[in-house]
């Protein structure tokens, strides 16, 4: 009798481990296809993604993969600079404003051309649409209220073209490409002409 319960205490073992074993290889599996879903995982930040093509496609070539990163960085401002000067075109109440805004949206734009064209020449892959910090950033211009929007504006066009004028000069003074040296040297002066004048209109808002 004792070697009967033994037995059957036996074989429920097993039979529980039986059990237990498929459970284990199956958790074991969804973890793997889980790391693997996440490490294949793409992000569609368009700024992102140019910077893994560029540097896929110059990883041979340390200069042209330094001058794509500063023209990918370039593009990106640029975008996020025309979407806040569209933004403070529809919402500007000042005649004077509208008027610098509506000059600037047209260097801006120019640019975003010539910088396009530069990009296609070198066959720099660029940003076409607006990063997920530049979103954000448009998104706390347009949330700003009506009476502080003028001097937000200011500040924040001052602040991006700082960047600007800096990565244009880095530019100038590092590429070996005409395409990109003629790009930064058109485009140099009229950026800290813009600079110096949105700065004295910063220093005016503040008053």
């Amino acid at each position: 009798f004792m070697n009967y319960r033994r037995d059957i205490f036996v074989k429920r073992k097993n039979m529980s481990r039986s059990l237990v074993q498929p459970r284990k290889v199956l958790l074991s599996s969804w973890l793997c296809i889980s790391l693997i879903l996440c490490s294949c995982k793409k992000t569609d930040d368009p700024v992102v993604l140019a910077k893994e093509i560029n540097a896929e496609k110059f990883q041979n070539s340390e200069q042209l993969s330094a001058d794509a990163s500063l023209l990918v960085e370039w593009a990106a401002i640029n975008l996020v600079e025309l979407e806040m000067l569209r933004l403070a075109d529809r919402r500007s109440a000042k005649t004077e404003l509208r008027e610098k805004v509506d000059m600037l949206l047209k260097a801006h734009q120019k640019l975003n051309d010539d910088i396009h064209a530069a990009a296609t020449a070198e066959g720099i892959t660029i940003p076409n649409a607006l990063s997920d910090d530049g979103k954000a950033q448009i998104e706390k211009l347009y949330r700003v209220n009506a009476s502080s929007f003028e001097a937000t504006f200011i500040k924040t066009l001052r602040d991006s073209h700082t960047q600007t004028v800096l990565i244009a000069e880095k530019l100038a003074a590092s590429t070996s490409k005409s395409d990109l040296q003629k790009l930064a040297g058109r485009a140099l002066p009229e950026l800290q002409s813009h600079l110096v004048d949105i700065r004295l209109k910063n220093e005016v808002s503040q008053r």
